[in-house]
């Protein structure tokens, strides 16, 4: 289970780099970065605490999706 919080992490870096490349038509490439860096520190959380990792990636992936 401690790869569910980082794969949710990376959904949520997929559609966030997405969202910014179609609403401005340019390639930001510190969005990749960013994720691969948060998706490192949610697969640490996760082995202290598999809930709270998967929670708090839900949460992030939720605000990922609901932003313009």
């Amino acid at each position: 289970m401690a790869n569910t919080a980082t794969g949710i992490i990376l959904i949520a870096g997929t559609a966030t780099f997405a969202t910014e490349w179609y609403n401005t038509g340019k390639v930001n490439f510190k969005i990749p970065i960013a994720t691969l860096l948060a998706a490192a520190v949610f697969d640490g959380l996760a082995k202290l605490s598999d809930k709270a990792a998967i929670g708090l990636s839900v949460m992030v992936l939720l605000g990922a999706l609901t932003t313009k």
